[in-house]
């Protein structure tokens, strides 16, 4: 399979590691967070959403900076034919601090969440985090 991101690292620092998995999302998480963003979705929608990505692969890219802190980058097929940013963040984002995917990229092929890093409390590791996201970022595109 092919790898779907593209991305440039231009710190020696920084090691990225990619692992496969596959759509885990059940239809109580989505609904929960749904309801975290004020949604209005059914557990029928969510059901419908569910059976779409069903052992839809997904690519996470770990990069992290001196063994410390993780910036998560996780990639999806486009399996719903989302065209827009509206769309895809009604049906995933996450409007909690510390999420692990929040909506950020898409195209016709793929989706891309990225993790946050942390919940405001400036440990090494969140800071670690910060760094790399900032890093990566502007050259994260998918193909």
């Amino acid at each position: 399979m092919t790898d779907p991101l593209s991305y440039k690292i231009n710190d020696s620092r920084i090691t990225v590691s990619r692992n496969m998995g596959k759509f885990n999302y059940t239809i109580d998480k989505l609904i929960n967070m749904s309801r975290e963003c004020d949604g209005n979705k059914t557990e029928n929608y969510f059901s419908k959403l569910i059976d779409k990505f069903k052992n839809t692969p997904k690519f996470i890219y770990n990069f992290q900076i001196d063994n410390k802190g993780t910036f998560a980058v996780t990639v999806l097929a486009n399996k719903m034919n989302y065209s827009n940013m509206k769309d895809f963040k009604s049906d995933f984002d996450q409007c909690y601090a510390g999420g692990d995917a929040y909506p950020t990229m898409l195209n016709k092929d793929w989706l891309l969440f990225i993790s946050s890093c942390g919940t405001g409390m400036a440990s090494d590791s969140a800071k670690s985090c910060d760094e790399i996201k900032k890093l990566i970022m502007p050259s994260l595109k998918l193909k």
